[in-house]
């Protein structure tokens, strides 16, 4: 066991807690970590945080980018709509902004439905 996991263990069974943070769309969003997990964020935040969230690492990192899902859609001069999709602004989660992607806004959703 490294010197730091021993101390975060020790300091642990002291009843001291570990939090950490990170942006998140209504500013930052706190999380409680075990000592073994400070020992991983102290490795790779992201991937520890990705893990909270049930999400892949790369998938957390897209989200925390951004947090909102753009259109899957084209507009008429071939280039990809900057709309985001319904439900898609501001996404707390990443496992819903994954779920998300592929979607179309209201606009290509009426248009691939023959409404407009």
């Amino acid at each position: 066991m490294s010197d730091l996991a021993q101390s975060l263990k020790q300091l642990a069974e002291l009843n001291v807690g570990f939090d950490c943070w990170h942006p998140h769309p209504a500013g930052c969003e706190y999380i409680t970590l075990s000592w073994s997990q400070v020992v991983a964020y102290d490795r790779d935040p992201d991937a520890v945080l990705a893990k909270h969230y049930g999400a892949s690492k790369n998938d957390f990192q897209a989200w925390e980018s951004n947090f909102s899902v753009r259109c899957a859609g084209t507009t008429k001069r071939g280039r990809r709509c900057q709309a985001a999709v319904p439900g898609g602004s501001n996404v707390d989660d990443p496992k819903r902004w994954v779920e998300l992607q592929g979607s179309l806004c209201s606009i290509h959703q009426a248009q691939e439905n023959g409404v407009a």
